[in-house]
């Protein structure tokens, strides 16, 4: 589908919580990741007698029991380990703690709605459907007035391969790949004889919980940014309505954009494997 100047690499994510409160002299409190296990750790560094003692670290379970002891009141806090020294912050930071929930709420969103997406496109395997290209660049040739036929040909836990052929050309495969966190496409091309084609791996990651009828996959958004700057390559893979499955591409800032969509309504003949299979 794109050429080998549209070519981008997946970049990895990171998007850390961090609350940085202006009081008292805290440092930071920061929800840290290490090797799958989230904890929210406080380090504060107060002066005087009454502030909590330099170094004291906590848990998020831990913190959790604080933010509770502080809201009922009374001497609850002295049973917690540091709780007489982070008291104030606790309460000084419970309304900067919704933002670290929030950021957990959005990954579970994530994980739901990415994994109905997965399904639904599972859900297809072994089936074929044909397609047509609905919009293309003015003088293509590459999709427009071509047959194509798109085959979800393997469906894992973890990946599903879609050929993707045009007329004869099978060069063409959509590897699907998913985490704990994100989904991911890449183009794999292939030459007749099965060697990789130069331009063979480009694609893009989920960077948004998208839905479970529509994900898209930018390459080398950076991490943390919500729009996609211009010149961005991104792929869109979406259930339509009217029984369609639309697969799309754009470079934000151009007026460089495909469409194709398969009628999942009827299937057709599976066609000879991709070339390299």
């Amino acid at each position: 589908m794109s050429s080998a100047s549209e070519i981008r690499s997946v970049p990895a994510r990171v998007t850390p919580c961090v609350l940085r409160p202006n009081v008292m002299g805290a440092r930071s409190w920061t929800r840290e990741q290490n090797d799958g296990t989230r904890r929210l750790a406080a380090r504060a560094s107060f002066d005087g007698n009454t502030g909590p003692r330099k170094g004291c670290s906590v848990t998020r379970p831990v913190l959790v029991r604080m933010v509770v002891a502080v809201s009922a009141g009374g001497n609850a806090m002295s049973r917690i380990r540091c709780g007489r020294q982070l008291a104030p912050l606790v309460f000084l930071i419970m309304p900067g703690l919704v933002g670290c929930a929030g950021d957990t709420s959005m990954e579970t969103t994530a994980q739901t709605t990415q994994a109905g997406f997965w399904q639904e496109l599972a859900a297809h395997c072994g089936s074929s459907y044909a397609g047509r290209a609905t919009l293309a660049p003015e003088g293509d040739t590459v999709v427009a007035g071509r047959h194509l036929v798109m085959h979800v040909m393997e469906c894992a836990e973890t990946e599903i391969r879609i050929p993707f052929h045009v007329d004869d050309n099978r060069s063409r495969t959509w590897v699907l790949t998913r985490s704990g966190s994100s989904l991911a496409l890449a183009h794999d091309h292939r030459h007749e004889d099965g060697t990789p084609e130069s331009n063979s791996g480009y694609g893009g990651e989920t960077v948004v919980p998208g839905t479970t009828r529509s994900q898209a996959f930018p390459a080398d958004r950076p991490a943390g940014e919500l729009e996609h700057p211009d010149g961005t390559n991104v792929w869109t893979m979406e259930f339509a309505s009217g029984d369609r499955f639309v697969y799309a591409f754009h470079r934000t800032g151009t007026d460089r954009r495909y469409r194709i969509e398969f009628d999942l309504a009827r299937t057709v003949p599976a066609p000879p494997p991709p070339w390299g299979r």
